[in-house]
């Protein structure tokens, strides 16, 4: 009986030596939870145009898709829009409105070339103040 008492003692002071000798260094786990340096972001660069009509009117609310991000912007009250990119590379925009023919185009620089949609024939548009007017039918 001692023996045997001897014996499970002597195995579970092993078992817990062997169970400390293996647990880390609570320094090292520290060391590994710091966090690494994090990459530096590209530098944003912001590209503005206007939409214009044919005859060189803003065109509010038209739609700007940037093809390389899948973002979709819309122009202010004066025609223009601005959206933000990471790289220094052309960006192909597609400008489209209600009532006008799509444009796909490059953009190369910050300040872009205004953009003109035309109209589609068929496209009635009801003049109903200065600068303003509603799309009565659309043609195509």
């Amino acid at each position: 009986m001692r023996f045997l008492l001897t014996s499970a003692l002597g195995l579970l002071l092993a078992f817990s030596h062997a169970a400390t000798a293996q647990s880390a260094d609570p320094t090292e786990r520290i060391a590994l939870a710091q966090p690494t340096a994090t990459p530096t972001a590209a530098p944003m660069q912001t590209v503005r145009g206007q939409v214009i009509d044919e005859d060189g009117l803003p065109l509010p609310g038209a739609t700007v898709f940037v093809k390389s991000t899948r973002q979709v912007y819309s122009t202010n009250a004066d025609g223009y829009y601005t959206f933000n990119v990471t790289s220094n590379t052309a960006q192909v925009v597609q400008v489209s409105m209600v009532g006008y023919s799509d444009v796909e185009m490059t953009v190369r620089r910050q300040n872009a070339n205004p953009v003109t949609l035309e109209l589609l024939p068929g496209t009635r548009i009801k003049q109903t103040g200065r600068n303003k007017g509603k799309i009565v039918s659309i043609g195509r």
